[in-house]
């Protein structure tokens, strides 16, 4: 077994921090434990495993079977290729993406594709490009709803399309939908209760230190996922206890929806549409959306250079296969905001 360097994660960890202005970050600014309180007594033990399915499983209408703890939404997509994949089998993964998606399934054995979201389209799924990059042996196709990095959430409607064109290719479709609450959206599952899901308190609420998350899906997938999460023991008690203790803070909820503001993200928008270089789809919510830039400087040199000299990072879209491209995160307060766009603009001589 072979586990990928992953270079975007790698080139974060060691810069998501200490900054004057934070235009990169995709989720929410953490949420201390202090300001939490301690977890419910009761559960502390292994027992926050099922106190976390319950909640989920009531919360979105589900059956308590249909919902597995894991270590945040990317252990969920690990749980799901745990039990799915095998050598020789093919997955496919949209692009542009977030890189672990990519990695994930080759720990398994199993070899990738590749679909495109287009711009042209609205990066929106398209279950006729999904449908022609199918190929024999296909088990998985893996997407991220909304979409990371350019933050556009596809219409039910394309994700109904999407699962029926995977059903009949006798393969599972697995979402990663750690975003959409930012849209008010409801999870992918109401369109299909075959598809699989994976979500956390990480980006949403601000607990990315907890590492709370869950796998929802079929039974039988679920049961699967189980049994390798207890193998593997790959999620601490104590982080599906945050996990629950997050979920019952509705202020976390309010606080996330204040922070991807519309008024931020039409600011933003004004930002693009005031320089005829830069370009994007426009996410309906949300916090982050991606830009493209014509005739581009070598945005990583830049990025480096301005978190060096002002303090202020944006995430180039090289890392999610998206050259040419930057992911633009509005979650940080109006004069960051003002003031970061402002720098940015000069920088790329826009």
């Amino acid at each position: 077994m072979t586990v990928a360097r992953t270079e975007y994660l790698h080139w974060a960890i060691a810069r998501y921090h200490d900054l004057a202005c934070d235009l990169a970050s995709s989720g929410t600014p953490a949420v201390p434990a202090a300001e939490l309180g301690p977890p419910p007594s009761g559960i502390d033990s292994f027992a926050a495993w099922g106190v976390l399915q319950q909640l989920v499983a009531e919360r979105e209408g589900w059956g308590a079977d249909e919902v597995r703890a894991a270590a945040g939404a990317t252990g969920a997509v690990t749980l799901a290729c745990a039990v799915l994949l095998g050598p020789g089998d093919r997955v496919l993964v949209e692009r542009p993406t977030y890189e672990p998606l990519v990695h994930i399934p080759k720990v398994f054995g199993a070899e990738v594709d590749r679909f495109d979201r287009r711009q042209e389209a609205g990066w929106a799924l398209e279950p006729d490009a999904v449908a022609r990059a199918l190929r024999p042996g296909t088990k998985l196709v893996l997407v991220a709803e909304p979409n990371n990095p350019t933050g556009v959430l596809s219409p039910p409607e394309a994700m109904r399309a999407t699962a029926e064109v995977v059903r009949r290719a006798g393969a599972r479709l697995l979402v990663n939908e750690v975003y959409h609450r930012f849209h008010d959206a409801r999870s992918a599952r109401n369109a299909d209760r075959e598809i699989l899901v994976a979500d956390s308190v990480t980006k949403f609420e601000g607990l990315g230190w907890a590492r709370g998350g869950w796998l929802a899906g079929p039974p039988e997938v679920v049961a699967a996922a189980g049994a390798a999460q207890v193998t593997l023991s790959v999620l601490a008690p104590a982080s599906a206890a945050w996990a629950v203790l997050a979920l019952q803070r509705p202020a976390l909820a309010d606080r996330a929806r204040a922070l991807a503001s519309p008024d931020k993200r039409r600011k933003v928008a004004a930002w693009v549409a005031a320089h005829p270089r830069l370009s994007w789809v426009e996410p309906a919510g949300g916090l982050f959306g991606l830009v493209r830039v014509a005739d581009p400087p070598d945005l990583l040199d830049l990025a480096e250079r301005l978190r060096a000299g002002h303090g202020l990072l944006f995430a180039p879209g090289s890392f999610f296969d998206a050259p040419g491209t930057m992911r633009v995160s509005w979650s940080v307060d109006d004069a960051c905001l003002d003031g970061g766009l402002e720098l940015l603009a000069k920088a790329l001589g826009a």
